[in-house]
């Protein structure tokens, strides 16, 4: 239940904080800045008026969130610092004397209260029009897009690692039982070395079965290995790794680096004000979120996207269409970005990869090789009947066919079972991008790339400086909300800098 007025603290020792925090500190001046009353309205909406124990002040538990991502941390040793350290404390409006809440407050905070995707919206949209109130950003403006990767907090396993894991650690737990409930040799035969997926799918399943039989899924000790067993090998109906973290994918930094985890696409101004932010799972391809960066910039507060500065991963057919007349696109043109295309015969999403320099097919894996096939000219015989029609460049991909055929999406992806090749091809279309090949020419085009590398500053700057290198918790939920929390971090403490360098 809300608290419908907030009391303000009284003490003989609040002279402590002007006595001992700078008039420039960054903790005050983000505490002068931001209009907490509008936090506060935010963040109402998430907790009963009528039900439930009382609740401690929604601004306070946002402010301890905020500390957490400009000191990165774990919930408790932040909250054990914010008992002595008197910058929090002043941060938090709290008395020098006063007690801080639990650990598992801010926990059950950031789960509950943040996972509300308009509340983090309207939290993001709040900083953005703080920046144009002050002044440091203008209400038409160009942006600047791209992504980061951010690791999830689990591992992924590959299918077969993971049926090994918990098939192992589901017998160590049931070994007690071995003759008390059951004879050793009624259980499923185990697959023999260098056994095929399928083998150690029908292994694990027979395992589940045989336990559930004896009720052994409600054992608190028992059922967890169980049940863990059971939803990966339903999950691998989907996607061919699994983890404790359910909408982590694998993606790639490069050919060599694969990541598990997700994406963070970013769209900011050049004066690295944060304007649009949408999370994804790691094996999103970049060019599909364009249109809902700039979106969300426009609804943010810019009144108007005049430009977009990005790199080759949005160079694709769609964005120029989308972008058109009204916003100019700085992107270099990757041909099998730009210009390829494909039959609509299948609903399995192959992308191209613009870190691996590759093509990605659905189940996650890179080609591992490509080919080039050369254009062939028309042919028309004496008659004037066509003998060889006209075939664009195609750039050929090639896959791994033992990965392929270990590969829970193989049945829709190979033409058949003993398929003994596996590629994906795409036509080039030299003469789609000839206005935005004319773009690139221009000095307006060659200024917003040199613009562009200041948000690789950003991103690392969100990694490094505000925690966003890695996932706290587990779902695409919890990533939205560690991410907007960072940006808010990120955008207040920005405007600190870009105000202090206009005064």
């Amino acid at each position: 239940m809300l608290n419908q007025v907030k009391k303000i603290p009284l003490s003989c020792h609040s002279y402590l904080y002007d006595l001992l925090i700078k008039e420039d500190d960054v903790l005050r001046t983000i505490q002068n800045m931001v209009d907490w009353d509008e936090i506060h309205k935010i963040l109402a909406p998430t907790y009963s008026k009528d039900f439930g124990a009382r609740a401690k002040d929604p601004v306070m538990m946002f402010k301890y969130v905020l500390l957490k991502c400009l000191y990165p941390m774990s919930d408790r040793d932040l909250v054990e610092r914010s008992m002595t350290d008197l910058r929090f404390k002043y941060f938090l409006e709290l008395m020098p004397e006063d007690n801080v809440i639990d650990p598992s407050t801010l926990t059950v905070f950031r789960r509950e209260h943040l996972k509300d995707t308009s509340v983090l919206d309207a939290v993001l949209k709040h900083s953005v029009g703080l920046a144009i109130k002050k002044g440091v950003i203008k209400p038409e403006s160009e942006i600047i897009i791209d992504s980061t990767h951010v690791l999830s907090r689990y591992n992924l396993y590959s299918a077969e690692e993971f049926l090994r894991k918990y098939t192992n650690m589901l017998l160590a737990r049931t070994a007690s039982l071995e003759n008390q409930l059951y004879a050793p040799s009624l259980l499923p035969a185990r697959p023999v070395d260098g056994a095929s997926l399928e083998a150690w799918v029908g292994y694990a399943k027979d395992l589940v079965d045989f336990f559930c039989q004896f009720g052994l899924d409600q054992d608190p000790k028992i059922g967890y290995p169980l049940r863990l067993l059971a939803e990966g090998i339903s999950d691998m109906d989907s996607r061919s790794r699994v983890g404790h973290d359910p909408d982590a994918r694998s993606g790639f930094k490069s050919q060599a680096k694969p990541f598990d985890g997700y994406k963070a696409h970013v769209a900011m101004t050049p004066e690295r004000i944060i304007t649009g932010a949408v999370a994804s799972s790691g094996e999103k391809a970049d060019g599909a979120f364009l249109p809902a960066l700039v979106e969300q910039s426009v609804n943010n507060g810019l009144e108007k996207v005049t430009g977009v500065a990005a790199d080759s991963a949005y160079s694709g057919l769609d964005n120029i269409k989308y972008c058109g007349d009204d916003i100019e696109l700085s992107a270099p043109l990757n041909p099998c970005i730009t210009n390829g295309v494909r039959s609509k015969e299948t609903t399995l999403e192959f992308v191209f990869n613009k870190d691996a320099d590759t093509c990605q097919c659905p189940g996650g894996h890179l080609a591992v090789s490509k080919s080039t096939q050369k254009a062939v000219a028309k042919q028309v015989g004496p008659d004037g009947k066509v003998i060889r029609k006209h075939k664009n460049e195609r750039k050929v991909f090639h896959f791994d066919i033992k990965k392929c055929r270990n590969c829970p999406l193989k049945d829709k992806c190979l033409s058949h079972p003993e398929a003994k090749k596996k590629t994906w091809s795409i036509t080039i279309l030299p003469d789609i991008s000839i206005r935005h090949q004319e773009l690139q020419k221009t000095e307006r085009y060659r200024r917003r790339q040199k613009s562009r590398f200041a948000i690789e500053a950003q991103n690392n700057h969100l990694k490094n400086d505000m925690g966003l290198k890695k996932c706290i918790s587990r779902g695409i939920e919890s990533m939205e909300m560690q991410m907007v929390v960072a940006i808010f971090t990120a955008n207040i403490t920005r405007i600190i800098t870009l105000m202090g360098q206009k005064g």
